[in-house]
This record gives structure tokens, sequence and C-alpha cells, in this order.
């Protein structure tokens, strides 16, 4: 087959010497929607396997302790007051 010969064929006459066919727009975004679910499913998964069971098993921050040491310290003098 030379290049002449390429010239006359039709993109589907190509596309079908391939073993391909076009795609119209519904099957792209369909295909699209289909990638987007099954990542968010991926990432869903994902998520629940990396956090902790509870929330009082992921460490506090900084800020976290520096509030309950004062809730901590106000309880206790409201006790020894009473």
């Amino acid at each position: 087959m030379k290049l002449a010969d390429l010239r006359g064929l039709s993109k589907e006459d190509l596309l079908e010497a391939l073993g391909l066919e076009e795609r119209n727009l519904a099957s792209r975004v369909a295909s699209g929607v289909g990638l987007f679910a099954a990542g968010m499913a991926v990432g869903a998964g994902l998520a629940m396997l990396l956090s902790p069971e509870k929330a009082g098993e992921r460490p506090l921050s900084k800020r976290e302790r520096e509030v309950g040491e004062r809730l901590s310290q106000k309880l206790e003098e409201q006790a020894a007051r009473h």
C-alpha cells in the first residue's frame, strides 16, 4: 500500500482497518463519569483503611493539648473552691 492509496480512504475506513471505531460524546462522558466514580470509591476505601478507629486514637494538636490543660486547671480550681 502506498501513500497515494491512503489519501483515498475515509476516516471510517482507516479506523476500521485498525480495528477501531469513533466514539460519540455520550460514550466519552459515560466513561469519564465511570472513572470518576471508581476514583471516588478507591479514595473512600483508602480513607477508611488509613483513618484511626476512634477519634481519640489520633494524636492531639498542640492547641488541643493547651486548651485541655487550661480546662483541667479551671476544673481543679472550681473543685478546690467547693
